[in-house]
């Protein structure tokens, strides 16, 4: 089994049949992070590794984030459906999008955008959510949800992490699925660390936008293994990614 499905089944084994095991392993990261309350990773929350069908061989777009943002509600609906077993957890994030849509706990606006850049449409009465299932994998890089990981200050250890689990793990998933011929990375944080680790660098820069107040947003690109890897330097709700413009450098 691949690496990065066999780490999401382990994961759910271990939070049903060892879960205090479980609990003090997210603890340790957390500790790791220099993440204290009430910004720790949670462990008395399922690990969430994807979104969207992995299964459907239409080719689609991955988009990479850094983990869940935690939400109570939310993950107590979400754990209703997929907590029984593996195959139950598979089929719920499967079709994870098309069942935010009737969800009033779900982040629909940063949904909305997200999918309206990427689709250069302005889509309505929830339709984005139709758009991310039949277009969009979306993957985390931590699994563990959390409260404001952005905007946290971590200890150099976190970056460690982030970088090597998407070097190891996640990209050669994607890279490896013939479903996916382009990935978006987009987060301010793991662009650094893809710059401070030289996996990109001014040469694979192919876009720059000046907003107000004389920040820039740029895009990077970088060819692994046949998959086009787009690196954006925010999120695509922010600045400049939101603009149709944008997605014009990445068709």
């Amino acid at each position: 089994m691949n690496t990065f499905l066999l780490h999401a089944e382990t994961e759910f084994n271990a939070f049903k049949n060892t879960n205090e095991t479980y609990k003090k392993k997210v603890d340790e990261l957390s500790l790791t992070f220099g993440l204290n309350r009430p910004y720790n990773l949670r462990n008395t929350e399922l690990p969430t590794f994807w979104s969207g069908n992995l299964e459907c061989r239409k080719e689609k777009i991955a988009l990479v984030e850094i983990n869940p943002q935690y939400d109570k509600k939310l993950m107590t609906s979400e754990n209703s459906f997929r907590s029984s077993d593996w195959n139950n957890y598979m089929e719920f994030h499967n079709s994870s999008f098309l069942r935010f849509k009737n969800k009033r706990e779900a982040p629909v606006k940063y949904y909305r955008e997200v999918a309206n850049a990427l689709s250069g449409e302005n889509l309505r009465d929830n339709a984005h959510f139709d758009f991310l299932q039949k277009n969009v994998l979306r993957f985390e890089l931590i699994p563990y949800a959390s409260s404001n990981f952005n905007t946290s200050i971590l200890q150099a250890e976190a970056d460690e992490y982030l970088y090597n689990r998407f070097t190891t793990e996640l990209l050669p998933f994607i890279s490896q699925s013939r479903q996916v011929k382009k990935a978006i990375i987009h987060n301010k944080r793991m662009c650094n660390v893809l710059i401070e680790k030289d996996f990109i660098n001014s040469d694979n820069m192919i876009y720059v936008r000046m907003n107000k107040g004389r920040k820039h947003d740029f895009i990077y690109k970088k060819k692994f293994k046949g998959l086009e890897l787009f690196i954006f330097s925010r999120q695509i709700p922010c600045g400049g990614f939101s603009k149709g413009e944008v997605y014009s450098n990445i068709s």
